[in-house]
């Protein structure tokens, strides 16, 4: 993970400090005097060599430095942290979903082959792969919210819902530790439309992963004799067959993750949500070198942490692995 961490840092760094562009013009402004822009540039350090740039961002990493964003003015890790939680709770309800419904689709088009319920789970696959996101999530907001009006409009919140007391972030996850059933309801409502646009991008992969695994198993000599021996069906498919397809599934997952939490950038964007992929598009559009920098150090620490989690999963639902 270091390795991997201290070269997504230097990749990033150079290129984005490769890109067209003065950031120290920007933070000006258009109309301010060239000494201002110049005084901002050697402020900023953005007059030294980069090799320097990068030492002295590297030396202040390691002591919990992200650097200070030139959008909002405040530290990158104090932005980080407000509105991360906003991704984090949009990410893991898309996970459920995704997940809820990709792996009962997977096990219908597994056991129902070449039937009409494999045939539409492929179809379904087929069509969340082949979606781009920006389209569905303009596509749901056109149809349920501004034509028919049953759902409610982009944001986390209805207009004049006071938000939870803070202690997570995550709108659900306070409103109940608060007994603030009124923004516990307001918060479900809009996570509904981003969550499954953000899900349905990804829900192929499962049901394909899911089916394809299945059918592996379902083959074995061990489901043969499990059926010879009169066990039920049911108890077949989700006692034996499932728990054995479920390895490469559970890789699958770890990468769908990374995928939603990368995705978001498109669907917050569309709804207006305030999370980190919002952040990122406003830091990428006035050259805001530290926060581009905490964003993709953030993702990609979350996505290798979640790839660790999986290895180590292994060793509870196959117990052919050993960690030692």
């Amino acid at each position: 993970m270091i390795p991997v961490l201290l070269g997504v840092t230097v990749i990033t760094f150079v290129i984005s400090h490769l890109v067209p562009g003065d950031p120290a013009r920007l933070l000006a402004g258009p109309h301010a005097p060239i000494e201002v822009v110049l005084a901002i540039r050697s402020k900023m350090g953005f007059d030294k060599p980069l090799y320097e740039q990068f030492y002295i961002y590297l030396s202040d990493l390691l002591h919990g430095d992200l650097g200070m964003s030139i959008t909002t003015r405040r530290p990158v890790l104090t932005d980080l942290l407000r509105f991360f939680p906003a991704t984090l709770e949009l990410t893991l309800t898309a996970m459920v979903v995704s997940v809820a419904i990709g792996v009962p689709l997977g096990i219908a088009s597994a056991t129902k082959q070449n039937t009409l319920p494999d045939h539409l789970s492929r179809v379904v696959a087929l069509i969340g792969v082949a979606t781009p996101v920006f389209w569905s999530g303009l596509m749901v907001l056109l149809i349920f919210y501004y034509q028919l009006g049953i759902a409610p409009g982009p944001g986390r919140l209805d207009v004049g819902v006071t938000t939870p007391h803070q202690i997570t972030g995550l709108y659900l996850v306070d409103s109940i530790l608060t007994a603030d059933w009124g923004a516990f309801t307001s918060a479900l409502s809009h996570l509904v439309l981003p969550s499954i646009v953000l899900a349905f991008s990804t829900l192929g992969m499962i049901v394909r992963m899911v089916r394809s695994s299945m059918l592996e198993v379902l083959r074995e000599d061990y489901i043969v004799l499990a059926r010879a021996k009169g066990l039920p069906e049911r108890a077949v498919i989700y006692k034996h067959a499932l728990k054995n397809a479920l390895t490469s599934t559970i890789t699958l997952t770890g990468l769908i993750f990374g995928a939603l939490l990368s995705g978001t950038v498109l669907v917050e964007a569309i709804f207006s949500w305030p999370g980190i992929g919002r952040y990122a598009v406003t830091a990428i559009e006035y050259i805001d070198f530290a926060a581009v920098m905490g964003y993709t150090l953030i993702v990609t620490l979350i996505y290798l942490t979640v790839n660790l989690s999986v290895d180590v999963f292994y060793a509870l639902i196959d117990p052919r692995v050993r960690l030692e």
